[in-house]
This record gives structure tokens, sequence and C-alpha cells, in this order.
């Protein structure tokens, strides 16, 4: 029924219920009330409901009760999850003592079990990575007497990646798990909120060959700052472990709950992994992308002591050079490439003093690398890898002559070393084996790409001091493209021979076609800026240079032309 025909709806017009006064209709079968009539308002009757008892508020305080119960039931939950938590494998892991998952942690809302090798095959594949590429990136070490089977219910997210990187069957199928284990680890680490050493473990193997699954755009930030996060979360850039606080939803009120006899020392395992993400974040930092890595602090140090003292794996000297030798790196960036308004903020004395103290420093670390490390050409490559980063300070535009101590020669002398640095670079990559180039990790192709980008600006660089003439006779742009394109083809018709499978990635494929590229626009420009220099040219005819790339999306190769692969 109707609220009008009831009796129950408004009589009164919008007017006067506004006005809160009495609405008395003028009679006579007129629509109009009285006082609207005579205040010439216009008179509306009020649509029905308007005066609808309206459903009360929830009070306050039972919203906020509401809002603690939920909370409180986050944080049981929080607690009960870590309770269930292992403990982390201790330095040595004896066979059948792997530590197991927690129940129902390597369910996830697809199934993707059966696609993944087992038997045999799993075995076939932790072999290789074993034998081909861990001894090249040893941060992440799978003991001997640990099984396929073990390594699955122990650390489902690290056997998933290695199962990947390592994968026997072919690269299309490569390609496939690698698309399993990125759905993996959203649902694991982002959706569910896990946070455990075998997702850190996993998401460090796999950054380190993250050219073995590379299918797009590289969206390298994103992966590696998930990293970052992972180790500050698990508090594994510290000396000890605080356990039972984990649940909390602030991590600063960790302090209010510090208990003594919860402190833990860190693992040997735990130090060798936060040792490798300092490594691959340091590394990316200085060959592929612009941003801040992990400080060389004293528990950095710690960590490099307790692995010479304890010599758990041989590798184990590997990595303690090496991340010895980021420090030098740490203070080439902090010295000369420090992100400030000045580029000279921290050069108290002339620019080639500095320069003159570093590459003593380097050279006195080069000296100490033992010959017979099976490593060792890793380590010397990343030698001339800093030694590249020091010394093209001069091709920095923000540098003024007065840097130079009003030397010009200075920086002859600094680019004449840049030279011969990165020629070094390229003769010490080009004879490397073919399994070493294949199992090389990602570091060491991100090294190649700031080579090549330091290589196409010394050739193009042109001043009172410096031209194409110099470059070419220190370092020939053409034949050090020619000859990395070579050997990159050499690794697609190469037989290993034995039982492991290997597959050439995309990535270096995608280098080769971009370095002929970059080879062709060379020479065309070079040619075209010779005719005009020695006017062989015509004046009537014009020389249109207008089909060839732009000389500086050419000379600033560590822009989208060339680290979108990285």
């Amino acid at each position: 029924m109707d609220e009008a025909a009831s009796g129950r709806g408004p009589t009164a017009c919008h007017p006067c219920a506004k006005a809160k006064v009495r609405c008395e209709p003028s009679g006579s079968g007129c629509v109009v009330c009285k006082r609207c009539m005579r205040l010439n308002k216009e008179c509306t009757i009020q649509a029905p409901g308007a005066h609808k008892r309206k459903r009360a508020r929830i009070p306050e305080i039972a919203r906020l009760e509401e809002k603690l119960d939920g909370v409180a039931a986050i944080l049981a939950a929080s607690k009960r999850d870590s309770d269930d938590l292992p403990q982390t494998a201790q330095n040595t892991v004896p066979r059948g003592e792997w530590p197991l998952a927690p129940a129902g942690f390597g369910n996830s809302s697809f199934s993707d079990d059966n696609f993944y090798p087992d038997g045999d095959e799993a075995q076939l594949v932790l072999d290789a990575y074993r034998q081909t590429m861990m001894p090249y990136f040893p941060f992440v070490v799978i003991p001997p007497s640990i099984t396929p089977l073990e390594l699955r219910q122990g650390k489902p997210f690290l056997y998933r990646t290695i199962m990947m990187i390592a994968c026997q069957r072919s690269s299309s199928d490569q390609l496939a798990l690698s698309n399993l284990v990125r759905d993996y680890f959203i649902q694991t680490a982002l959706v569910k909120g896990d946070q455990n050493l075998d997702l850190l473990q996993g998401l460090l193997v796999f950054l380190g060959w993250y050219h073995v699954h590379l299918q797009f755009r590289a969206q390298l930030s994103n992966p590696v700052h998930l990293l970052m996060g992972l180790v500050v979360d698990l508090g594994l850039n510290s000396p000890t472990d605080v356990r039972g606080t984990t649940g909390l939803p602030l991590h600063f009120l960790r302090t209010f709950y510090f208990e003594t006899q919860n402190q833990r020392v860190r693992t040997l395992e735990e130090r060798r992994t936060y040792l490798g993400c300092f490594h691959l974040i340091a590394t990316i930092s200085l060959c592929s992308r612009d941003m801040s890595p992990l400080k060389y602090t004293k528990y950095t140090d710690e960590c490099c002591n307790a692995l010479s003292e304890m010599k758990e794996y041989s590798t184990d000297e590997y990595i303690i050079y090496h991340i010895r030798l980021h420090r030098v790196g740490e203070k080439i960036r902090r010295t000369l490439w420090d992100d400030r308004f000045d580029i000279t903020w921290n050069m108290s004395a002339p620019l080639g003093m500095c320069v003159r103290y570093l590459e003593i420093e380097l050279q006195r670390f080069k000296d100490s690398i033992p010959f017979d490390m099976p490593q060792q050409a890793l380590l010397h490559l990343y030698v001339h890898t800093l030694e590249i980063s020091l010394y093209s300070i001069a091709l920095s535009d923000n540098l003024s002559d007065g840097d130079y101590s009003e030397c010009q020669m200075t920086r002859f002398n600094i680019l004449h070393s840049c030279s011969i640095a990165t020629k070094a670079f390229f003769d010490l990559i080009s004879n490397f084996k073919p399994e070493m180039s294949i199992g090389m990790p990602y570091t060491c192709w991100s090294q190649s790409s700031q080579a090549v980008v330091v290589l196409s600006k010394l050739s193009l660089l042109k001043n009172e001091i410096w031209d194409e003439d110099n470059a070419q006779n220190m370092v020939d742009f053409t034949k050090e493209i020619d000859r990395m394109s070579s050997k990159i083809k050499a690794l697609q018709s190469w037989d290993h021979g034995g039982k492991f499978r290997h597959f050439v990635p995309d990535l270096p494929l995608r280098i080769e076609s971009r370095l002929q590229f970059m080879r062709e626009i060379y020479e065309k420009k070079n040619f075209a800026l010779a005719e005009r220099k020695r006017n062989l040219v015509d004046s009537n005819i014009d020389l249109n240079l207008e089909y060839l790339p732009s000389m500086p999306m050419f000379d600033l190769l560590d822009g989208n032309f060339w680290h979108e692969l990285f």
C-alpha cells in the first residue's frame, strides 16, 4: 500500500517541512498551501519515504572492538606459523636431515608438481647445477648428500628454481618452468606473505641466472628490490637473530620483546646467502641499474672471516675474495661516482691523485689472487670491470678542466688506461671456455654490457685531446664487436659431449644481433663523417645523415637501446 494512501506518508510540503512549520492547505481544491501562497514559494510535495527511519550506525566502541578482534586473530595465526617454521640447517647437512617445510607450505592454488622433473631426471638436473653452474655462483650450495626429494621437501622454492635454470629437457620447457617459478613465488611470498630462507635462496638463484629465463622486456629492478626486502625482513644483514617476534606487525617492536636466550648466531649457510645477495646487488648496481647497493659493513667482513675460518667448502675462498673486491668497488663509487650535486664532492685531492690511489689498491688486490683458484678468471674479469668503472670517470661531462689540475694530460692518461682496461676485459672473456660461458651467472653478462657501453663511448669521444684515431689505435671498436659476436655464435654450435645438456639462453643471441646493429651504425657514421671531413662530397650535394640514428642515442647506449635487455 502506498504511504500517502495509508495516511502514514508526509503531509507537509517541502518548504514547510524544511522550515518546520505547520502546513495548512488553502482549500477549494488548490494544491498550494496557505504559507507558500502568502510567501510566493513553490509548493512541492515531499517524496514518499522522506521520513523513513534510517538504520542506526554501529557504535564506535563496537567497531573498534571488531577491529581489535581481527588484529588479534592475525597475530595468533602469525604466531602459529612462526612456531611451525623449521630451524635453519646447520653448516654441514647430513644425509636425511634436510629440514622439512611446514605443513601445507608447498600447496598452492595451481597444480604444477607434475611438470617438474622427478626421479632420475631430477637427480640429473641437480647434478648439472652442482657441476656446471654452482662453482661460478657458489652462494647457494647443495651438499652432495642431499637428494632431490629431500631438497623438494625441505626447500620447495629453491628446488623449483634449480630444476628450471638447469633444465635438461628443452629451452621451451625451461621457459615454461620459469613461469611456474614466478607464479609460485608470487603466491607464496606476496599473496601469503611467507618469509624464510628457502624463498631468499630461491630468489637469489633465480636472479643469479636471470638471463636463462629472460622472455620479454626485462623487469630486473622489481625482483632485486624484493631480494633486498627479504634480506632485511629476515634480518640476515645483522649478526644475530631474535626468534619469537616475527609475528609482530611492527618490526621495531622487537626491541620491547627482546629476550637474550633467543639470540642465535648466524649459520654459515645464512652468511653465505647474505654475501650472495650483497654480491649480486653490488654488481647489478655497478653495471646495469642505477640503484643503491648494500653497504659493506663490519658484519659483511665478519661473514667473510667466518667462512675463512671454517673452510666448509672449497668455493668459499672465491666468495671471500669477491666480496672483498666489492669493498674496493665501493670506494671507487663513493669517491668518483657518488650521486651528489657536485661530482667532486668527495674529492679533496686532484682527480689524478684519487684515480692513482684507487688504481694502486686495485693492482694490489689483483696481485693477491691465487693462480690455482678455479674461479680466478672471474675475479680478474671483475677487476677489469672495476678498472673500467674507475677510468671511465674521464668520459664524464660533469668534470671541468679544473678537476684535472689544469693538466689535460691527466685526462688523456686516464682515457688511455680506460682503453687498456676495456681491451683487457674483452681479451679475457674471449678466452673463456664454452662451458664457462654457458654456465657463468648473469652478473658476468651484466659486466659485458658495461664494457660495450664504455667501448662505444671511447670510440665516439672527440675533444682537443682525444679523437677516433686515438681510440682506433688503442682498441678497435669493430674488431672487438666482431670478436664478441663470434664468441656468442660459437656457443650455438658447441657440443659438450657429456651427460649434461646445455641450452644457449635467449639473451646472448639478442646481444649478438644488437652488436651487429651497433657495428653497422658505427661504420656508417664514420664513413659519412670521414667524407665530410675530407671534403669529398660536392658542395651542391647534400650529405643526408637523417637515415642514421642520432649521435646521442648511439653514444648513450646505457639507455633504452642497450640495457632494456638487462
